[in-house]
């Protein structure tokens, strides 16, 4: 979305119809609620979302749907900004339950081979997400993987565990579209699923996107 201003310049150029200032006509572009896409693999993620000013979609689960949809969503919809949104499984103790974070790398670390009693991972492209270290929550590092909680797979430095980011990073890249990933820390993937705060996560999931939507209203003139 754009809109036309109008600013006053020195005339140092010696512009007509000036003795000391000229005006000068300019497009300024900035994003509007309607230029941001939400998306999130379950309608449960999504459901904090309903009823707001913003273009939603539900992706589906895990990397391929993930693709997909993002993709075809992204060059329909042609938004300003994607932002991802959704629960995540902590892998360090140093991020607390419930706590929110935006993604600033996500890889996906299940592309392999099963070699005998070993996984053996393929090299996989460490993906970027620039914008994810210029607001006041904390940026981290991802793994993705299709199959949750897996012990078979080295998570090497990464802070948190998603089913869907690095496709939704990608999918971006290429629609050359700004993307965000906030995720919120719902259960750490080393304990049972009988400690998990699902519910909680995802409550705090809204709560911090209402603080980091306007944020992005002042980033984006």
């Amino acid at each position: 979305m754009s809109a036309l201003s109008t600013i006053f310049v020195p005339n140092s150029l010696g512009l007509p119809n000036s003795d000391k200032f000229c005006h000068v006509d300019i497009f300024c572009t900035f994003v509007s609620m309607k230029d941001i896409l939400i998306l999130a693999a379950t309608a449960m993620e999504l459901q904090p979302f309903e009823g707001l000013e913003f273009e939603t979609c539900v992706t589906g689960i895990g990397a391929g749907s993930t693709a997909r949809v993002v993709t075809e969503r992204l060059i329909n919809f042609s938004p300003k900004l994607a932002i991802q949104v959704g629960i995540a499984g902590g892998l360090t103790k140093n991020l607390y339950l419930c706590e929110s974070v935006l993604v600033a790398t996500d890889y996906q670390g299940d592309l392999g081979a099963w070699r005998g009693d070993r996984f053996e991972p393929f090299e996989s492209e460490i993906l970027k997400c620039p914008l994810a270290t210029k607001f006041s929550l904390t940026s981290v590092s991802a793994i993705s993987v299709n199959t949750a909680c897996t012990p078979i797979i080295s998570r090497g430095s990464a802070q948190i565990e998603t089913m869907e980011g690095a496709a939704f990073f990608k999918a971006a890249q290429c629609c050359g579209v700004d993307f965000l990933q906030l995720r919120t820390i719902s259960n750490y993937t080393d304990q049972g699923r009988e400690s998990w705060k699902i519910r909680e996560a995802i409550e705090a999931l809204r709560s911090s996107f209402d603080t980091l939507i306007t944020e992005i209203k002042d980033y984006y003139p």
